[in-house]
């Protein structure tokens, strides 16, 4: 696999760089060409296309980069090249970009707000976890650009079956879960921003040379909307709400291999920083399968003891503390969350804190 690169801090790419190659399969290549790279003004093409033909000129050369590495801070560029122009040009040739920040670790507000934006804004790059940054960037690095591999085949896939080619179908075939693409018709409404300018409103096919495009913006579909408003997926937090347990509970060796079978091994799983994830309608399954009423009934069935013993609390999950909650301390749904997130709300307190500094 190959890495685009660009850092403008010397010192801390090469720390970067070299806990990268020594962590993985993973060959990092210099960023120097954009570093050095004096954008022409006026009168020519703009700064992303020359960017955008600059990439491509290096991928000619050494082949096809997996994706691009940025700091989101790039001000000490002396070519006065900037982030998001970076991300325009990668965007125009199809070219993931995963993103950081060396920032300490954001509050609840930083990621309340990074949430409301990221639903409307997330078809440009891929954010990557504070945490990994300094511990792990190379097996999360892995995960990511090996799931993007795994969406542009199921895309091939599709075109040579010539079956269904929206976003919802692909995934649906990639799980071999035929009918979660029913569910991800919550998620469509943001469809026009990240498949817009690429899907034909007639076929919902797009050329072969634009495949990688596509494959990339589903990739951004998938892990920043479907993963990250937790529905048909769940996360770890969003799964104990949506059974009605509590994390702690979620992670008795006994309920853990209960729920084994239900487990998501899509694009993306192995990159998860926050523990695995469960496809919904398979827990749904598991009750409907084992003859009882709920997870509780399931619980009892098999001799398990948890808190909600009855089933009779009612539970949401809340998308800035990731926790579950009782719906009685839950705020929402907002207008920002996928109609398809219908666990998600936030906790009532934390709503309260933060929601007039923030104008919601």
């Amino acid at each position: 696999m190959r890495l685009l690169y660009v850092e403008d801090e010397g010192d801390f790419a090469l720390q970067v760089k070299k806990a990268i190659e020594a962590g993985s399969k993973i060959s990092v290549d210099s960023d120097e060409f954009i570093l050095d790279q004096h954008i022409h003004h006026g009168g020519g093409n703009s700064t992303e296309i020359q960017l955008a033909r600059l990439i491509e000129e290096r991928e000619r050369v050494g082949g096809e980069y997996d994706a691009v590495l940025i700091d989101t801070d790039l001000s000490g560029l002396k070519n006065a090249i900037s982030q998001s122009a970076i991300r325009s040009a990668c965007s125009m040739i199809g070219l993931p970009v995963l993103r950081y920040s060396k920032a300490a670790s954001p509050t609840a507000s930083d990621r309340l707000k990074y949430l409301a934006t990221i639903s409307r804004e997330g078809s440009q790059a891929l954010q990557v976890p504070v945490q990994v940054l300094t511990d792990g960037l190379a097996e999360w690095l892995t995960g990511i650009l090996t799931s993007f591999k795994e969406i542009r085949r199921a895309i091939k896939a599709s075109q040579e079956k010539q079956v269904g080619f929206s976003p919802q179908e692909i995934f649906a075939s990639m799980l071999d879960e035929p009918d979660i693409d029913l569910d991800l018709l919550g998620y469509s409404g943001a469809n026009f921003i990240f498949f817009g300018e690429l899907v034909n409103s007639k076929s919902e096919k797009v050329n072969q040379p634009r495949e990688r495009n596509y494959s990339t913006q589903l990739g951004y579909w998938l892990a920043n909307y479907i993963l990250m408003f937790p529905g048909p997926i769940l996360n770890e937090g969003a799964t104990a709400a949506y059974l009605g347990i509590s994390r702690a509970e979620l992670s008795n060796d006994s309920i853990r291999k209960l729920l084994a079978d239900a487990k998501y091994n899509g694009p993306f799983a192995e990159a998860s920083t926050t523990g695995c994830y469960y496809i919904r309608r398979r827990l749904d399954r598991l009750i409907l399968e084992s003859d009882v009423e709920s997870f509780a009934e399931l619980c009892a069935k098999y001799e398990i003891h948890i808190a909600n013993a009855d089933g009779s609390m009612r539970w949401y999950y809340c998308i800035v503390n990731d926790e579950p909650i009782l719906e009685e301390d839950a705020v929402g749904p907002f207008d920002w969350i996928p109609r398809g997130a219908d666990i998600c709300r936030i906790k009532k307190s934390t709503y309260e804190q933060l929601a007039p500094w923030l104008g919601m």
